[in-house]
Formats: structure tokens, sequence, C-alpha cells
């Protein structure tokens, strides 16, 4: 029960992290082509649900612990990439 709660919490989390990252980015490279910034926000958000599955399946497998750090590792991911991206849009 406990690794369902802790996924939806970490998929719950993710999708403003998304938002945030696809804003920030629109903002920082505002001469780039749209496909470029969809893209460039799509794949760490795949990555963070693939991320989110695998801690998922490492709870399954006994590790509550460790899993619970791949799980979350995702959005500790797309948050760097977002203060990155909103360090370097501030910055110019």
């Amino acid at each position: 029960m406990t690794r369902y709660i802790l996924q939806r919490l970490a998929l719950a989390f993710s999708a403003p992290l998304v938002l945030a990252l696809g804003a920030t980015l629109a903002a920082w490279k505002r001469h780039s082509m749209p496909l470029t910034i969809y893209l460039l926000a799509f794949l760490p958000a795949l990555l963070n649900i693939v991320l989110i599955a695998g801690g998922q399946q490492v709870m399954r497998g006994g590790s509550e612990f460790a899993g619970v750090l791949v799980m979350w590792s995702g959005n500790a991911v797309l948050c760097a990439l977002c203060l990155h991206a909103y360090r370097q849009c501030a910055r110019h």
C-alpha cells in the first residue's frame, strides 16, 4: 500500500515540475523553435516516469529505502534542470 502512495506522490509532484521546466526553457531559449523546447522538456519528464516506475519495482523487490531514492531521484533531476534553466534565463 505504501509504495502506491509514494508513487502517486512522486507523480503528482512531477507534474508542476515539468510545467515549470517547460516555462523556464521557453523563456531561456525564446529564439528556439517550439518543438525544440517541447523535446527538451519531454525527455527529462520521460526519464522521470521511468525512474518512478523503476523505484516502485525496487520497492517491490524488498528494498524500501533504495526504491524511494530511485523514485524521487527523477524529481530531483527535474528540479535541478529547472533551476539551471532559471539561472541561465536570469543571467541573460
